[in-house]
This record gives structure tokens, C-alpha cells and sequence, in this order.
């Protein structure tokens, strides 16, 4: 389950990176098409390959609920860090 955190965290961080806004917010400069495509992308795939990872247990019922609750938490935390840390740096 660990391995399968340590996919899904990078995975969300490329989603949201994603979207113009925070990769603005982020880097300071919006990027262009292709590559927001790409990086959503290479998002999915590693969200993906964390799904597997979490599946791969034998119990893949208990293994998917898990893997949703860490998700959202993730997530949830990602959200806190990418709203505060531009703010930080501006200080």
C-alpha cells in the first residue's frame, strides 16, 4: 500500500499541474497545450499503475476501497499545499 501512496501522490501533483491555473500559480507561467497533455497523461497512467499496485493484494475489494480513501486524502492534502504554497512564496 505504501508503493501504491507513493504513485498516487506524483500522479495527482501531474493531473492538477495540469490545469492552467496551477501550473501558473506554481512555476509562474502557464504551459502550452501539448504539454498539459502530456503531463495529464503521464497523471493517469501513474494514478493507473498505483490502482494495480494497490490490486495486487489478494483481497482486491478491500484493496480498492483503501486506495480510493488514500486517494482523496492525497488529494485532499495536495489541494492544501498547491492553495497555500504560492502564498508562502509571495511573503
Amino acid at each position: 500500500m505504501i508503493l501504491s501512496s507513493l504513485l498516487a501522490l506524483p500522479a495527482i501533483l501531474l493531473i492538477a499541474l495540469a490545469c492552467p491555473r496551477h501550473a501558473a500559480r506554481l512555476f509562474g507561467y502557464g504551459w502550452d497545450h501539448p504539454r498539459r497533455r502530456r503531463v495529464r497523461l503521464a497523471g493517469f497512467i501513474l494514478l493507473g499503475l498505483s490502482l494495480i499496485v494497490a490490486c495486487a493484494d489478494a483481497d482486491r475489494a478491500r484493496a480498492v476501497v483503501n486506495w480510493i480513501g488514500v486517494a482523496g486524502v492525497e488529494a485532499l492534502l495536495l489541494t492544501l499545499l498547491l492553495t497555500a504554497l504560492p502564498l508562502r512564496r509571495d511573503q
